[in-house]
């Protein structure tokens, strides 16, 4: 689930970027396997892409690694060419890719919580706020036991099913799916304020 992303995806990305994980520069060592040329098309010029073992300078020692689908434009990559990788060098077991693995990721959720989460919330809230008289929104804004209480308990539920997801603990063999189920909490507090009003 992209929005309910697991601690130990967390703690990984947190233990890369404190051994210095970032893009560098490493020669090719040599090619393992034939090249794959990708002819021109109407949405791109003609490349490269080509499996290649590189020299990576970990901290505790350079090691060979196998890169595969590395890009190039005009030729296909050739032993003592540079190319950037990303990795760890603090980190021996870090992966080495052509493309980064930790900010793209963190990019992304914020890509999809921009377009897919953030729009909805706020056409719910103008179309809520369409629907209601001033007195409508003066009688919600009262605090009332028998009405906000469940609510409070409602919200509070939530709260509840995130905790498996938070202490990474599972029940019944499921983390994520009470972490889902609690992103419904809100909407069936404020429908029970609205309801009960």
């Amino acid at each position: 689930m992209i929005f309910t992303p697991s601690t130990e995806r967390g703690r990984w990305e947190e233990r890369m970027l404190a051994a210095g994980y970032g893009e560098f520069e490493v020669p090719v060592v040599r090619v393992s396997g034939e090249p794959e040329f990708v002819p021109e098309g109407q949405d791109n010029d003609a490349y490269h892409l080509t499996d290649v073992v590189v020299r990576v300078p970990f901290a505790a020692g350079p090691r060979e690694v196998v890169v595969e689908g590395m890009y190039s434009a005009a030729e296909p990559l050739a032993p003592g060419a540079e190319v950037a990788v990303y990795f760890a060098p603090g980190a021996p077991d870090s992966p080495v890719t052509e493309h980064d693995q930790v900010e793209e990721d963190a990019l992304f959720l914020d890509f999809a919580l921009a377009v897919w989460v953030w729009p909805w919330i706020v056409i719910a809230g103008v179309i809520m706020k369409s629907q209601m008289e001033a007195s409508d929104l003066h009688r919600l804004r009262r605090f009332r036991p028998a009405v906000h209480l469940p609510a409070l308990g409602i919200l509070f539920a939530g709260l509840v099913l995130l905790l498996p997801m938070a202490l990474e603990f599972r029940v019944a063999g499921y983390d994520q799916l009470p972490a889902f189920l609690a992103s419904f909490t809100p909407a069936l507090a404020l429908t029970w304020v609205v309801r009960a009003s």
